[in-house]
């Protein structure tokens, strides 16, 4: 299906719209189930507002219109959380911890994402090659499923130990300081990264080069290290507020998902397009940072 052009400004004032529509859509479902499990409640907000995205994503035929949830939901399901009966005589150090991590770690990602879509004329490669071999009725499948429901359920996974920590009334202790110091330290290696990968970008002069300075000497993905690390440390602060054993399944997953997807995708992409990728991975541990190798 074809869709108009639109200009960038155009273009993002409807993603706005829609997120606002859809943040609106699950509050309504929220506040909708009052007597429900609150993780149950939370979770239908979720899904629903996901739904909402997903529509206006097949209406633009580009599912990169889903990509800045990733980042925009988590903190706003603890401002949600916050309406709690539990939450509201829960220990506030460990929430303003958990927030004002969390929402550094939210702010950096959106406008990472910002700054370097330039509208509907982009998709994400990867949604791309899904488009270009599968047959329509098969993609749009994928594309509900694996491409908006998928992360938004391993998201919500990983957020699950920091919900239990926000309605926590035990004073916040040492694990709440390091999960946030790892939340904030994680983001910061991520900003740094996509910083000078912008930078690389932009001035790079050959489609072989590769960017190995800096922290992308350390590893060839410091930025999804920087990601796994930031739910290890929701989970941290959710470990301080008595989460249950069960919640570190969010943090496990959303390693698996980069180890054993996220990274071997764009790991074969780099070695099909960069004759000199096969040197860099010789000489640049895979994920682990390792400063002076």
């Amino acid at each position: 299906m074809s869709v108009p052009q639109i200009s960038r400004s155009q273009a993002f004032f409807r993603v706005v719209v829609t997120y606002v529509a859809a943040l609106s859509a699950g509050a309504i479902v929220f506040f909708a189930g009052p007597d429900s499990e609150p993780l149950l409640r939370l979770l239908l907000a979720d899904v629903v507002a996901t739904f909402v995205v997903y529509g206006a994503s097949v209406g633009a035929s580009n599912t990169s219109f889903y990509d800045a949830y990733w980042s925009v939901v988590p903190p706003l399901l603890l401002v949600l959380a916050w309406s709690l009966p539990d939450a509201q005589t829960a220990d506030p150090t460990r929430q303003w911890l958990l927030l004002g991590a969390l929402s550094y770690w939210g702010v950096r990602l959106t406008w990472n994402w910002a700054r370097g879509w330039t509208g509907f004329d982009h998709e994400d490669w990867r949604y791309v090659d899904f488009r270009r071999k599968l047959p329509a009725p098969l993609f749009e499948v994928v594309n509900l499923a694996g491409l908006h429901l998928f992360p938004t359920l391993i998201v919500f996974l990983a957020m699950t130990g920091g919900v239990f920590a926000w309605r926590s009334p035990e004073a916040a202790g040492p694990l709440a300081l390091v999960g946030a110091g790892v939340i904030v330290a994680a983001t910061t290696l991520q900003l740094v990264a996509d910083n000078a990968l912008r930078q690389f970008r932009l001035e790079k002069k050959s489609r072989d080069d590769i960017l190995s300075t800096g922290v992308w000497s350390w590893s060839r993905h410091p930025n999804y290290f920087g990601e796994i690390c930031v739910w290890w440390g929701v989970w941290l602060v959710g470990l301080d507020g008595g989460a249950p054993a069960w919640t570190v399944a969010g943090p496990v997953a959303m390693t698996l998902m980069f180890r054993t997807v996220s990274i071997p995708l764009i790991e074969r992409r780099m070695a099909a397009r960069r004759s000199g990728w096969a040197a860099h991975v010789a000489r640049t541990p895979m994920l682990l940072p390792l400063p002076g190798r």
